[in-house]
C-alpha cells in the first residue's frame, strides 16, 4: 500500500495539489477517486519502466562506446527500448492529464487541495 500512497502523492504534486488522505479514504469508492488512484498507478508504473529502460540504454551505449560502436543486434535493442520509453512517456503524460481533469471534482470532495501558484521571480 505504501507504493500506491507514494504514487498518489507524487501525482498530486505533479498537478500542483496535496492529498487529504482522510477524505480520500472516505471517498475511496467514488469514481473520481478510483480514477485518481488508477492514474497514479499508471504514471508510477510507466515512470519506473522508463527509468529501467534508460539504465539499459545507458549500459548498452557505454559498452558499445568501449567496443567501437553498436552491433546490429544492439542497434535493434536500443531502438526498441527508446520506442518503448517514448510510448511509456506518452502513457504517463496521459495519466497525469486525466488526473488534471479531475482536480475540480476531487477538490469538491476534499480529496485534493490545490497549492497556490508561485509567482515568477
Amino acid at each position: 500500500m505504501n507504493e500506491i500512497t507514494q504514487a498518489v502523492d507524487d501525482l498530486a504534486a505533479e498537478i500542483g495539489a496535496t492529498v487529504n488522505w482522510t477524505a480520500l479514504h472516505h471517498h475511496v469508492h467514488a469514481p473520481p477517486v478510483v480514477a485518481l488512484i488508477t492514474a497514479a498507478a499508471t504514471a508510477a508504473f510507466a515512470d519506473s519502466l522508463i527509468r529501467a529502460h534508460q539504465q539499459d540504454l545507458n549500459d548498452i551505449l557505454d559498452t558499445a562506446h568501449g567496443h567501437g560502436g553498436l552491433t546490429d543486434d544492439e542497434e535493434l535493442i536500443t531502438t526498441a527500448l527508446a520506442t518503448i520509453s517514448l510510448t511509456l512517456h506518452d502513457q504517463r503524460q496521459t495519466a497525469i492529464d486525466q488526473a488534471r481533469t479531475l482536480t475540480a471534482t476531487l477538490a469538491e470532495l476534499g480529496v485534493l487541495a490545490m497549492r497556490p501558484a508561485t509567482p515568477p521571480l
